[in-house]
Order: C-alpha cells, then sequence, then structure tokens
C-alpha cells in the first residue's frame, strides 16, 4: 500500500498505528509519498519507514501534469503498490493513475463542501455557513456532519463514498471545535476501510449516505454559497 500526504500526517500515524497493533490486518505499508516537506515525513521515520520508501514529487517540477502521473506511476510499480489511500493529499491525482490503481480519498465534509482548496478548516466552516443558512431561511436544523471515505475521482472530492462518519454539530462551533472534533473520527473511517479491504471484502457504496443525503432536494443552491466564504479562510 502507498499512502499519499501533503501535511502534518495525522491520518497515516493513525493507520500505521492500527496495523502495527493488528487492528488491520494483510496490509504493508510501502511508500509514503509527498508532495511537499510535511510533518508526515517526520512521522514515517519516527515509525520506522526506510528513507527510500519516503518519496517527494512535486508537481512544479515536471513540465505536464500527465509527466507528473508517469513519475507517480513509476514509484507504486517500483514497490508493486496494489492500493493508495490519499490522506491530506492537496494534488489532483492525475488520470492515468486513478485508471490504473484503485485508492481511497479522506475529505473531512459530506462531498458536496469539497473541490480545489476545500482543504483544512475550510470545509468545516462551509458546513456551519450551511447550517446557519439553512436557520436563517426557517429550514431544518442541522446537527451533524459527516466524513467520508470516497474512491478516488479523476476531479476532486467526486468519488463514490464507500464509509462515513457522524460528527456532532454544537450550538457555538467554529470551524476549528468541528475541526479537532472530526478528525479522530476521519482516522476511524480511514481505519474502517482498510480493514474491509484487508479481508479481502469489496467496498460497497455506502448506503447510508447516499439514502439520507446531507444536502436535500431544493437546498443545492446553499452550498455555492456556504462554500465561497469558506474558500477565503485561512486553512
Amino acid at each position: 500500500m502507498a499512502f499519499c500526504a501533503s501535511g502534518g500526517g495525522t491520518t497515516f500515524q493513525a493507520i500505521m498505528q492500527a496495523i502495527a497493533s493488528g487492528r488491520i490486518v494483510n496490509i504493508e505499508p510501502r511508500l509514503l509519498l509527498v508532495d511537499r516537506p510535511c510533518g508526515a515525513c517526520d512521522k514515517a521515520r519516527e515509525l520506522g519507514m526506510a528513507a527510500q520508501d519516503i518519496v517527494m514529487l512535486r508537481r512544479k517540477d515536471y513540465p505536464s501534469h500527465r509527466a507528473y502521473g508517469e513519475a507517480i506511476i513509476e514509484s507504486f510499480h517500483a514497490r508493486d503498490i496494489a492500493w493508495y489511500g490519499q490522506y491530506g493529499w492537496l494534488q489532483l491525482t492525475p488520470p492515468d493513475v486513478v485508471r490504473l490503481y484503485s485508492g481511497n480519498n479522506q475529505h473531512p465534509a459530506p462531498h458536496w463542501f469539497g473541490g480545489k482548496g476545500m482543504y483544512g478548516k475550510r470545509p468545516h466552516a462551509a458546513v456551519l455557513e450551511f447550517r446557519r443558512l439553512l436557520a436563517e431561511r426557517g429550514g431544518r436544523m442541522v446537527n451533524h456532519t459527516l466524513v467520508i471515505s470516497q474512491r478516488v475521482h479523476e476531479k476532486f472530492d467526486r468519488g463514490e463514498v464507500i464509509r462515513c462518519g457522524m460528527v456532532p454539530i454544537h450550538d457555538g462551533d467554529t470551524p476549528e471545535t468541528l475541526q479537532a472534533r472530526a478528525l479522530p473520527i476521519e482516522w476511524e473511517v480511514q481505519i474502517e476501510t482498510l480493514q474491509i479491504l484487508s479481508l479481502r471484502c469489496r467496498l460497497w457504496r455506502s448506503e447510508r449516505y447516499y439514502a439520507e443525503p446531507f444536502v436535500r432536494p431544493g437546498e443545492e443552491g446553499l452550498v455555492g454559497q456556504a462554500n465561497a466564504p469558506a474558500l477565503k479562510i485561512n486553512p
């Protein structure tokens, strides 16, 4: 398995610890791929990953998105990668990689609150703004958000959702408090995804996620209104 990360690597660390403790079986970590110097590299070294398996590929070092994809594929092929996980990975994964390899992507909010630039605190800010807009127009009260594991897609955060976890929203929440509450649940959702995969079970789409959509018919217009200000905050 390969791990793709751009940030602190807390989800990567949680998964590695789950593998070490036996919560996840039949999965061998073979590569940490990063696109910039980041905390995930430090965690990989602390966890004993070999230096040659901590690889940095920066998009700006390649003349095209396709060339970048070829470099990723080469790093995967050299280690016989069968699955990859995107845990705080900020790059748009090149189409050739998506077509050749199966993988899952972590996102800290329902997929409506995703897309380019929607990472860190921003998805949480968008969910809270969506909640406020609903209440302002006399709509339903939203008392939770969702964190998801989804298949990697050629577009940001558009893959089929395969696992989700519910995170309570409290009155007075800020993007920071909601992010802190969500993170441990994010770890568990990603660990559960790999537990299913490691038992060689098929990863079906999450019927729970699609049966009760977070954004209901008639509310779609509020999504853009919620995402726009969120994109302006410091992630």
